[in-house]
């Protein structure tokens, strides 16, 4: 039908209780627009529940350019308000900062083999007893998901493209150009296991602070895990395969890990500017 658009409280009473309520709750033909949303906003708190300007602190919110404006609006008659972007959202967006040569156009093919032919999805089901995950534009972490299962099932993937030649002609050749050539395929190798490693404390901590009920008495802890995570810097399936490439040779190993680890600084380096404070 469009959209919904639920404005939520949340307060703590009397007793220490944190409760919420869900003020209203709107089905959209269409998406509204910055100052539409703000009449909304002040006709349901001002209006309908008679909030003071002192008694909204925070206005927590997804990091769409629409709920920014709307909120800017409100800050004439709820001066105190806090405006704090979803963690989960900023998070999300960690891996859309990665860089990778290799990987990305092999997700850009490997999803389309998927999206538009239900009979890749059953060969592939076939093949390894395992639905393949679905992906989706606005879900980085589907985008991992999809990429944890390639690795798991990574032995098996050159052999379902290439018994499958009725699938995607065109698709299904450039992905197997990818595994014809050995540096692409080892380069291919480093940066999935690179993204495997370093995604996962993301895509945990994002399912984790998507949550419902008060996670601001555990979300401090929770990305200061994830913060840890990111400065010790524990990446065992990068190793092992650069090990595996290296065959014995240690310089070798090294420098291909550097080279993999470099593909992720950018996302990194994003979540620290954004939660260092």
């Amino acid at each position: 039908l469009g959209e919904a658009l639920a404005i939520v409280v949340r307060y703590v009473q009397q007793d220490f209780r944190p409760t919420q309520r869900l003020l209203r709750l709107e089905v959209l033909a269409k998406p509204l627009k910055g100052n539409e949303l703000a009449q909304r906003l002040m006709t349901c708190m001002a209006v309908n529940n008679s909030f003071k300007p002192d008694m909204i602190l925070a206005a927590m919110r997804d990091g769409a350019s629409v709920n920014g404006n709307a909120i800017k609006q409100l800050l004439f008659f709820y001066p105190k308000i806090m405006d704090i972007t979803c963690f989960s959202h900023t998070i999300n967006n960690v891996g859309s900062n990665f860089v990778f040569k290799v990987l990305d156009v092999f997700f850009h093919h490997w999803v389309n083999l998927f999206a538009h032919s239900y009979n890749a999805k059953l060969l592939w089901k076939q093949k390894t007893g395992k639905s393949m995950s679905s992906h989706s534009n606005t879900r980085w972490w589907s985008k991992w998901e999809m990429l944890k299962q390639v690795l798991d099932y990574f032995g098996d993937v050159a052999p379902f493209l290439q018994e499958n030649d009725n699938l995607s002609p065109q698709t299904r050749r450039h992905l197997l150009d990818i595994f014809e050539s050995p540096q692409e395929l080892q380069l291919l190798k480093l940066e999935l296991a690179v993204l495997v490693d370093v995604g996962v404390h993301f895509v945990t901590a994002t399912y984790y602070l998507e949550g419902d009920g008060p996670l601001i008495f555990t979300c401090f802890e929770r990305l200061s895990a994830v913060q840890h995570a990111v400065a010790v810097g524990h990446f065992p399936c990068l190793e092992a395969t650069a090990r595996e490439i290296a065959g014995g040779n240690a310089a070798l190993q090294n420098r291909l890990i550097t080279e993999a680890k470099a593909c992720v600084q950018p996302g990194l380096n994003f979540f620290r500017e954004k939660f260092n404070i």
